[in-house]
C-alpha cells in the first residue's frame, strides 16, 4: 500500500487495523506510538488497546469493542475491512507519526500567526521545537548487530573524523563529536571567549560552526578574530593599521573554507529553543554559546533556571546531532591552608546540573592570579570518554591566541638538542679544513 504525506487518517486506520488482524503486533506498535499520533475515534480505540494490554488482558476485536461499547462495533469491523494487510504495519506507523508531527506544527503555527503577545509567541516557538525534536521510536540493538557495527566503524580503512581543537595535544585526549555537550568554564580574566573563538575558527575549516554571543557585540568579536592573524589588537582598536597589517587582514579574510562555514550571532535574551531552531535552519555541526548563564529559561529561582538550561542543552545536543560547547562563569575559588584552591566542577556557577549533563568539562584559569599576563591552566575536570588532564597554555593578548606552554623539561630538551646540533656542525667543519704546510717543507720522496 503506497502511502502519501496526506494520508494521516489512512495510516491511523492501518495501524489499528493491523492490531485487530494480528494482535501479536500490539507490543511493537504500543512501544512506538502515543495518543498524539491519533485523532478522533481512532484515539479512543488506541487508548482502549493500551489499557487492555497494560492490565494484562487479551487484545482482539471482541475485547476492544467490549471496552469501548457497542457503538464502536461497526467502526472496529470497518478498520479490519479497509486494512489490506498487517504486514505493512511499520509503514503505517511511520506515516502516522510524521503526519501527527506535521498536524501539531501547523496548529502551533496558526496559533503563532494569530497571537500578538511576544511572550506567548516565544512559548509557542518552544513547543514547536519540542515537537520537531521529540524522540520518535525506541530502538533495541542486539550485541551481534552492535559487534558488526563496531568492526565496521573501527576498520583501518575508515577515517576517524572527530572535531579538531586548536591545541594539538587536546586532540589526543578529548574526542569531540556531534551530539556531545562540552562546558568551558572560566573567570572573566581567563580568556575563555578568546579560547572559544580560536577553537571555533579552527573547527570551521571542516565543519559548519555557529558562535552565539549573548554579551559581546559583533564588531568586538570581529576585531578579536583579525587579531589572531598576527595584527596587534591595540592597533586594531586604535585604527592604526600599516601596510603589513592590511596585507595580513586581506590574507586572513580570504580563507574561503573558514569564511563560508563560520558564523557569529550576537543577540541577547535568547533561549535554548531559539538557538536550536536557528541551528537546525543553518545546519550547524558545532555551536558555541557565550555564555550559558545569559540564556533565558523558566524557573522560580536562579538555581532552577540554570538547571533547566543545562537539561535543555544536553537534550539539544543529543536530539539535534550537533556538538554544543557552552561557556560558563566560575564561582570564586575557596581557600585551602591559606592558599586559593584550584577550581573544579563544583565551581560552575549556580547549578550542579551542569557537571552532571556535560560529556566533558574544561576549566581555564590563571596559574597565578597576581600575574594577569601569565600562563593559563586548561584543566579537564570531566571526560566521559577518556582520562582527565592538565595542559599549560601561553596566551598572547596582542593576537588573542593560545598555544601550548613549554615546560622546563621541554626547554632543557631543546637546549640539549641545540648543543648536539652545534657540536655536530663543528665536527663537520673541522673535517673539511686542510692542513696547510709551510712553503719550505721538504716533500718526502722528492727526487
Amino acid at each position: 500500500m503506497a502511502l502519501g504525506v496526506d494520508n494521516w487518517l489512512e495510516a491511523q486506520n492501518g495501524v489499528l487495523g493491523s492490531i485487530m488482524i494480528s494482535p501479536e503486533l500490539t507490543p511493537r506498535i504500543l512501544s512506538q506510538m502515543s495518543d498524539a499520533d491519533f485523532s478522533g475515534p481512532n484515539r479512543q480505540v488506541f487508548q482502549a488497546i493500551r489499557l487492555l494490554f497494560n492490565t494484562g488482558q487479551t487484545v482482539d476485536p471482541i475485547t476492544v469493542c467490549d471496552k469501548l461499547g457497542k457503538d464502536y462495533t461497526k467502526f472496529i469491523m470497518d478498520l479490519m475491512a479497509i486494512t489490506p494487510t498487517a504486514a505493512n504495519y511499520q509503514a503505517y506507523i511511520d506515516v502516522a507519526k510524521r503526519q501527527s508531527r506535521t498536524a501539531r506544527l501547523r496548529e502551533i503555527g496558526q496559533l503563532m500567526a494569530d497571537e500578538e503577545d511576544p511572550e506567548r509567541v516565544q512559548d509557542l516557538l518552544s513547543q514547536a521545537v519540542a515537537v520537531n525534536s521529540e524522540r520518535q521510536t525506541l530502538k533495541a540493538v542486539t550485541f551481534q548487530q552492535a559487534s558488526t557495527d563496531f568492526f565496521e566503524r573501527h576498520s583501518a580503512e575508515r577515517k576517524v573524523d572527530y572535531i579538531r581543537w586548536p591545541i594539538v595535544e587536546l586532540n589526543d585526549q578529548l574526542f569531540l563529536d556531534k551530539g556531545d555537550f562540552v562546558i568551558i568554564g572560566g573567570k572573566p580574566s581567563a580568556g575563555k571567549t578568546a579560547f572559544a573563538l580560536q577553537a571555533a575558527w579552527e573547527q570551521s575549516a571542516h565543519k559548519r560552526v555557529g558562535f552565539f554571543s549573548l554579551e559581546t557585540k559583533i564588531d568586538k568579536l570581529i576585531d578579536r578574530q583579525f587579531a589572531t592573524a598576527g595584527i596587534p589588537l591595540e592597533n586594531i582598536k586604535r585604527n592604526c593599521l600599516n601596510e603589513s597589517h592590511w596585507s595580513k587582514a586581506t590574507e586572513f579574510a580570504a580563507q574561503a573554507e573558514h569564511s563560508r562555514r563560520f558564523e557569529m550571532i550576537c543577540e541577547s535574551g535568547l533561549t535554548v529553543a531559539d538557538i536550536q531552531a536557528f541551528s537546525a535552519a543553518r545546519g550547524y555541526d558545532v555551536i558555541y554559546i557565550d555564555y550559558i548563564q545569559l540564556l533565558r529559561s523558566s524557573g522560580a529561582t536562579r538555581y532552577e533556571q540554570v538547571t533547566n538550561l543545562s537539561l535543555d542543552l544536553h537534550r539539544f545536543s543529543q536530539t539535534a546531532g550537533c556538538a554544543v560547547v557552552g561557556l560558563s562563569q566560575l564561582s570564586r575559588p575557596g581557600n585551602m591552608g591559606g592558599k586559593k584552591a584550584d577550581p573544579d566542577m563544583a565551581s560552575l556557577r549556580e547549578s550542579g546540573q551542569l557537571e552532571q549533563d556535560a560529556d566533558a568539562v574544561l576549566l581555564l584559569y590563571l596559574e597565578d592570579d597576581r600575574l594577569p599576563n601569565g600562563r593559563r591552566i586548561l584543566k579537564c575536570a570531566k571526560n566521559k570518554e577518556g582520562e582527565r588532564f592538565r595542559i599549560m597554555l601561553d596566551f598572547d593578548g596582542r593576537t588573542q591566541r593560545f598555544s601550548k606552554s613549554k615546560s622546563y623539561g621541554d626547554i632543557d630538551k631543546e637546549i640539549s638538542q641545540t648543543k648536539r646540533e652545534l657540536n655536530a656542525q663543528e665536527k663537520v667543519e673541522q673535517s673539511r679544513q686542510l692542513t696547510i704546510l709551510p712553503t719550505d717543507t721538504k716533500i718526502p720522496f722528492d727526487a
